[in-house]
Protein backbone atom coordinates (compact mmCIF):
# COMPACT_ATOMS: atom_id res chain seq x y z
CA UNK A 1 0.00 0.00 0.00
CA UNK A 2 1.63 3.71 -0.98
CA UNK A 3 2.05 5.85 1.63
CA UNK A 4 -0.36 9.04 1.78
CA UNK A 5 1.46 11.86 1.14
CA UNK A 6 0.27 15.08 4.06
CA UNK A 7 -0.44 18.19 1.70
CA UNK A 8 -0.03 21.07 3.59
CA UNK A 9 -2.63 23.43 3.95
CA UNK A 10 -2.72 26.17 1.49
CA UNK A 11 -1.72 29.73 2.75
CA UNK A 12 -3.97 32.56 3.15
CA UNK A 13 -3.58 36.35 1.94
CA UNK A 14 -2.74 37.20 5.18
CA UNK A 15 0.30 34.61 5.48
CA UNK A 16 2.11 37.01 2.63
CA UNK A 17 1.56 40.24 4.19
CA UNK A 18 5.20 39.95 6.35
CA UNK A 19 7.33 39.55 3.30
CA UNK A 20 4.90 42.64 1.53
CA UNK A 21 6.37 44.36 4.27
CA UNK A 22 10.00 43.43 3.89
CA UNK A 23 10.85 42.49 0.25
CA UNK A 24 10.81 45.46 -2.61
CA UNK A 25 8.53 43.99 -5.38
CA UNK A 26 11.51 41.85 -7.58
CA UNK A 27 12.28 40.55 -4.56
CA UNK A 28 8.66 39.29 -3.33
CA UNK A 29 7.82 38.11 -7.34
CA UNK A 30 11.58 36.17 -6.83
CA UNK A 31 10.12 34.75 -3.79
CA UNK A 32 6.34 33.86 -4.74
CA UNK A 33 5.95 34.33 -8.35
CA UNK A 34 4.76 36.49 -10.97
CA UNK A 35 1.08 35.96 -10.43
CA UNK A 36 -1.16 34.00 -7.76
CA UNK A 37 -4.92 32.37 -7.83
CA UNK A 38 -7.19 33.26 -4.94
CA UNK A 39 -10.00 31.43 -3.42
CA UNK A 40 -12.74 32.37 -1.24
CA UNK A 41 -13.03 30.05 1.74
CA UNK A 42 -10.44 27.42 2.97
CA UNK A 43 -8.87 24.34 1.02
CA UNK A 44 -11.15 22.45 3.50
CA UNK A 45 -13.93 22.92 -0.01
CA UNK A 46 -11.56 21.10 -1.81
CA UNK A 47 -12.08 17.50 -3.10
CA UNK A 48 -15.88 18.14 -2.97
CA UNK A 49 -16.54 17.32 -6.37
CA UNK A 50 -19.65 19.83 -8.29
CA UNK A 51 -19.33 22.74 -5.47
CA UNK A 52 -18.18 25.71 -6.99
CA UNK A 53 -17.20 28.50 -3.75
CA UNK A 54 -18.46 31.15 -3.19
CA UNK A 55 -16.70 34.67 -4.49
CA UNK A 56 -17.15 37.62 -2.44
CA UNK A 57 -15.94 40.76 -3.95
CA UNK A 58 -12.99 42.89 -2.67
CA UNK A 59 -13.64 46.40 -2.72
CA UNK A 60 -11.32 48.86 -3.83
CA UNK A 61 -12.09 50.59 -0.40
CA UNK A 62 -11.26 47.89 1.80
CA UNK A 63 -8.93 49.79 4.20
CA UNK A 64 -11.94 50.90 6.11
CA UNK A 65 -13.89 47.87 6.13
CA UNK A 66 -13.41 47.05 9.83
CA UNK A 67 -13.40 42.94 8.58
CA UNK A 68 -10.27 43.42 6.65
CA UNK A 69 -8.29 41.00 8.89
CA UNK A 70 -10.77 38.57 8.60
CA UNK A 71 -11.22 38.93 5.05
CA UNK A 72 -7.70 38.16 4.43
CA UNK A 73 -7.74 35.21 6.54
CA UNK A 74 -11.03 33.79 4.40
CA UNK A 75 -8.81 33.73 0.87
CA UNK A 76 -6.33 30.94 0.43
CA UNK A 77 -3.57 31.58 -2.27
CA UNK A 78 -1.86 29.67 -4.91
CA UNK A 79 1.06 31.21 -5.80
CA UNK A 80 2.02 30.53 -10.00
CA UNK A 81 5.40 29.19 -9.46
CA UNK A 82 7.61 26.83 -10.88
CA UNK A 83 8.71 24.14 -8.23
CA UNK A 84 11.46 22.92 -10.41
CA UNK A 85 12.79 24.01 -13.68
CA UNK A 86 10.89 22.94 -16.69
CA UNK A 87 12.47 22.54 -20.08
CA UNK A 88 8.85 23.30 -21.59
CA UNK A 89 8.99 26.71 -19.43
CA UNK A 90 5.41 26.57 -18.17
CA UNK A 91 3.38 26.23 -14.83
CA UNK A 92 1.30 22.87 -14.45
CA UNK A 93 -1.38 22.81 -12.96
CA UNK A 94 -3.15 19.54 -11.69
CA UNK A 95 -4.11 17.19 -8.99
CA UNK A 96 -0.64 15.06 -9.24
CA UNK A 97 1.86 15.75 -6.58
CA UNK A 98 4.12 16.41 -9.49
CA UNK A 99 2.41 19.20 -11.30
CA UNK A 100 3.92 23.16 -9.81
CA UNK A 101 0.23 24.09 -9.01
CA UNK A 102 -1.41 20.79 -6.82
CA UNK A 103 -5.23 21.55 -6.76
CA UNK A 104 -6.32 18.43 -4.91
CA UNK A 105 -10.03 18.72 -6.00
CA UNK A 106 -11.78 15.29 -7.37
CA UNK A 107 -13.02 17.89 -10.41
CA UNK A 108 -9.41 18.89 -11.87
CA UNK A 109 -7.28 16.41 -13.97
CA UNK A 110 -4.37 14.92 -12.44
CA UNK A 111 -2.45 16.98 -15.59
CA UNK A 112 -4.79 19.23 -16.26
CA UNK A 113 -3.71 22.91 -17.62
CA UNK A 114 -0.72 25.25 -17.78
CA UNK A 115 0.31 28.62 -17.23
CA UNK A 116 3.50 30.54 -18.91
CA UNK A 117 4.73 33.54 -18.25
CA UNK A 118 4.90 35.57 -21.59
CA UNK A 119 8.09 37.87 -22.63
CA UNK A 120 5.60 40.70 -21.94
CA UNK A 121 5.06 40.11 -18.28
CA UNK A 122 1.47 38.38 -18.80
CA UNK A 123 0.80 35.23 -18.35
CA UNK A 124 -1.33 32.77 -20.72
CA UNK A 125 -3.22 29.39 -20.04
CA UNK A 126 -3.65 26.76 -21.96
CA UNK A 127 -5.88 23.33 -21.18
CA UNK A 128 -3.87 19.96 -21.14
CA UNK A 129 -7.05 18.25 -22.51
CA UNK A 130 -8.65 17.45 -19.34
CA UNK A 131 -12.24 15.99 -18.80
CA UNK A 132 -13.89 18.74 -17.21
CA UNK A 133 -12.53 21.95 -18.93
CA UNK A 134 -10.82 25.31 -18.00
CA UNK A 135 -11.98 28.50 -18.54
CA UNK A 136 -11.08 32.27 -18.44
CA UNK A 137 -13.80 34.75 -17.68
CA UNK A 138 -16.93 31.91 -18.88
CA UNK A 139 -14.92 31.46 -22.06
CA UNK A 140 -13.15 27.84 -22.44
CA UNK A 141 -10.30 27.40 -23.19
CA UNK A 142 -8.81 25.13 -25.70
CA UNK A 143 -6.69 22.23 -25.48
CA UNK A 144 -3.42 22.48 -26.39
CA UNK A 145 -3.18 21.83 -30.27
CA UNK A 146 -6.83 22.51 -30.65
CA UNK A 147 -6.12 26.21 -30.25
CA UNK A 148 -3.99 29.68 -28.48
CA UNK A 149 -3.79 29.61 -25.02
CA UNK A 150 -5.93 32.21 -23.35
CA UNK A 151 -4.73 35.62 -22.26
CA UNK A 152 -5.21 36.03 -18.68
CA UNK A 153 -4.78 39.59 -17.25
CA UNK A 154 -5.06 40.46 -13.63
CA UNK A 155 -8.62 40.48 -11.93
CA UNK A 156 -9.83 37.54 -14.54
CA UNK A 157 -11.82 34.88 -13.07
CA UNK A 158 -10.39 31.34 -13.97
CA UNK A 159 -11.83 27.89 -13.38
CA UNK A 160 -10.31 24.73 -13.31
CA UNK A 161 -12.76 21.94 -13.29
CA UNK A 162 -15.11 23.11 -11.11
CA UNK A 163 -12.71 25.00 -8.94
CA UNK A 164 -12.94 29.24 -9.27
CA UNK A 165 -10.53 31.51 -8.40
CA UNK A 166 -9.55 35.42 -9.11
CA UNK A 167 -6.20 35.65 -10.87
CA UNK A 168 -4.16 38.37 -9.45
CA UNK A 169 -0.81 39.85 -10.81
CA UNK A 170 2.09 40.23 -8.42
CA UNK A 171 1.72 44.23 -8.26
CA UNK A 172 -2.32 44.11 -7.70
CA UNK A 173 -2.13 40.79 -5.19
CA UNK A 174 0.64 42.79 -2.95
CA UNK A 175 -1.67 46.14 -3.59
CA UNK A 176 -4.29 44.02 -2.36
CA UNK A 177 -2.40 42.91 1.03
CA UNK A 178 -1.20 46.39 1.85
CA UNK A 179 -5.13 47.60 1.72
CA UNK A 180 -6.33 44.34 3.46
CA UNK A 181 -3.54 43.55 6.33
CA UNK A 182 -1.81 47.39 7.19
Amino acid sequence: MAAQIERQPLPCIESFAKDVKELDPPGFRARHGGAFLLMHGSDAQLSRPGQLPQWTVVSDDVQGYHGARDLAKNYVVIALKQRRPSRLGHIAVGRAETCDLVVPDTSVSLYHAFFREEQDGGFVLQDAGSKNGTWVNDQRVPAQGKGPPARVESGSEVRIGNMEFLFLGCNEFRELISKLVN
